[in-house]
């Protein structure tokens, strides 16, 4: 389909003056013959034309009836998997009518945003396969990645499907820049449920204590209506306390029990708020370190095959704790590892490791100015796939 525009149409009046060239020419070129005549005066006229049409910004452009829809999906915690499963089947219905022309993608997001399915026909129901991290939502960075899917040429449109509640980003802008430049724009939300909602506002641990010194444990939590629930807190993969909570609708409950540890480094609390029913049971949980200060502690970190048993005893005979882990048990976060002197690699290839884990050892040695150390081997160095990785960029060599 072909369309015309004007981007300053009042231009076009000057149009009336078209016929005046005739006129003129009538007068001034009577001495050239008739067919000459015509072909000077319509060139004319022409040009005059042509002139005017620029000074109103003509255009033409070709119209294209397909029509592109990005779905962004909102995977965050907040949004509740009742609604994300809704929101799947009205992609799939969505989908479904259509036409014959017309193409969809999805893009999920919660603090990143991530392209799930490229654009095709029809999307079917599917399972989120793409990592993000779900604890923040970032919209705005998802209505850019959205743009960017789009060819040139279609009718674009972006659908939302979120719960609409933005922690990080610029929504608003990034709405009327895709806007401003042709992207039709629309939002579903999700019906509030009034179903019971149980969370854990937060978990409160000192950051440093000493061993065998007494600190307190305090967790916080609420909830949308009147009910019961149980605290219960881990350290270490271990059990060490529950109670049973009366929780008042939209009143805070505060857990508080003293605790005190014996082993120096980093040890890993978790709570979790346990109810009958929940509709959101993603914001029953909360994470928290508490690191013990003491004799000095190395991470030793061997592919779970060979060890070097006797580097292990001069280690411990130098009054130096050593602390035995596989890749698998090594938890990818600076602030777990910066409980620890230094990290040893014992012929660990790259393969067996994860890039959050080799981030975390990379920021470990810059930010935290922790000790990395690796042993030569077969799985070592280039030779172990570290080519490029952040581990090889922590590296003095």
């Amino acid at each position: 389909m072909v369309a015309y525009s004007f981007k300053d149409p009042e231009f076009l009046w000057l149009l009336v003056f078209v016929p005046l060239f005739f006129l003129i020419a009538k007068r001034s070129l009577a001495d050239i013959s008739a067919s000459k005549k015509i072909v000077i005066t319509m060139l004319r006229a022409a040009a005059f034309t042509l002139l005017v049409l620029c000074l109103a910004g003509f255009s033409k452009t070709f119209e294209n009836d397909e029509l592109y829809v990005v779905y962004l999906l909102d995977v965050s915690h907040s949004n509740s998997q009742i609604d994300i499963r809704r929101a799947m089947r009205y992609m799939k219905e969505a989908s479904d009518s259509m036409g014959r022309r017309d193409k969809a993608a999805v893009v999920v997001f919660g603090k990143e945003a991530v392209v799930e399915k490229p654009f095709s026909s029809r999307i079917g129901f599917f399972n989120v396969s793409s990592y993000v991290t779900k604890t923040h939502s970032n919209i705005g960075q998802a209505v850019k990645i959205a743009e960017v899917l789009f060819p040139e040429d279609v009718q674009k449109r972006i659908v939302l499907l979120t719960d609409g509640n933005e922690t990080q980003g610029n929504l608003l802008r990034e709405v009327k820049a895709a806007v401003s430049r042709g992207v039709e724009f629309l939002t579903l939300v999700p019906n509030e449920e009034k179903a019971p909602d149980f969370r854990v506002e937060k978990l409160i641990l000192p950051e440093n204590v000493s061993i065998n010194e007494p600190f307190e444990v305090r967790v916080v939590v609420s909830g949308n209506e009147d009910g019961k629930a149980v605290a219960r807190i881990m350290m270490d993969n271990s059990e060490i306390y529950s109670q049973e909570l009366s929780i008042n609708k939209g009143q805070k409950e505060v857990v508080t029990f003293q605790q005190e540890l014996k082993k120096k480094g980093a040890h890993i609390f978790n709570v979790e708020l346990i109810a009958p029913v929940d509709a959101h049971k993603q914001n029953n949980v909360s994470q928290g370190f508490v690191f013990v200060e003491g004799e000095p502690t190395v991470l030793y970190v061997y592919s779970g095959k060979e060890r070097a048993d006797e580097l292990i005893k001069v280690l411990k005979g130098s009054n130096i704790n050593v602390e035995v882990v596989t890749p698998d048990a090594l938890h990818p976060s600076i602030s777990y590892l910066r409980s620890y002197d230094s990290i040893i690699l014992d012929n660990v290839p790259a393969t067996s490791m994860s890039t959050h884990q080799m981030k975390a050892m990379q920021m470990y040695v810059k930010a935290v100015g922790g000790g990395l150390i690796m042993i030569g081997g077969g799985n070592s160095f280039g030779l172990g796939g570290y080519y490029k990785t952040p581990v090889e960029k922590a590296l003095p060599v």
